[in-house]
């Protein structure tokens, strides 16, 4: 019950501030959770950061905010939280909050998949697959998109099957082919 979380929180347990935070966020009271997410976030809990960090792109709380969410998201990315680093891929990408800039896109995407971030798995193999923000890779590109297929992207499993039906960046092979369609 949040009641038991408060107390554990005025303690000072910062896991117990993160779930005062969820809990207000379910019940609607966004300013609460706010409050509890920054205590957390203060006390270097990444996924407080992470949370805050969305608050901020949501307008959730917070007035919308991506200079803020940047913030945030680095925070929690550079201690190694593969939604942040996939988010600030995306924003890099996507010129979100700040400049667009492919390179460093790559760079959080590549974080955030080897730290198995599915979603990430499937934005390398486009960004291998167009040489955006890399070198054109095809047989990188087809590393990631297999690896995004395995792991239930549908869109992926489509580009995989193509890759294997015309032999792109692997060897032709059209019975896994018929497999990644179906």
């Amino acid at each position: 019950s949040i009641n038991w979380y408060e107390k554990a929180a005025a303690l000072g347990d910062v896991e117990s501030m993160y779930w005062v935070a969820e809990c207000y966020l379910k019940l609607k009271q966004a300013s609460k959770s706010i409050d509890w997410y920054r205590k957390a976030a203060e006390k270097n809990y990444q996924d407080a950061m992470l949370r805050l960090g969305e608050c901020y792109r949501n307008g959730t709380g917070v007035p919308l905010n991506y200079a803020e969410s940047t913030k945030w998201y680095r925070l929690a990315a550079d201690q190694g939280n593969a939604a942040a680093q996939y988010q600030l891929g995306y924003y890099y990408e996507n010129e979100i909050g700040g400049t667009k800039d492919l390179v460093a896109a790559v760079k959080w995407y590549s974080k955030a998949a080897n730290n198995g971030y599915s979603k990430a798995y499937y934005k390398l193999g486009d960004c291998y697959s167009k040489g955006m923000g890399c070198n054109k890779n095809a047989k990188e590109a087809a590393k990631w998109y297999e690896k995004a297929a395995e792991n239930g992207n549908v869109k992926a499993q489509n580009k995989i099957g193509n890759y294997y039906n015309y032999g792109i960046g692997v060897r032709k092979n059209t019975s896994t082919a018929y497999k990644w369609y179906n």
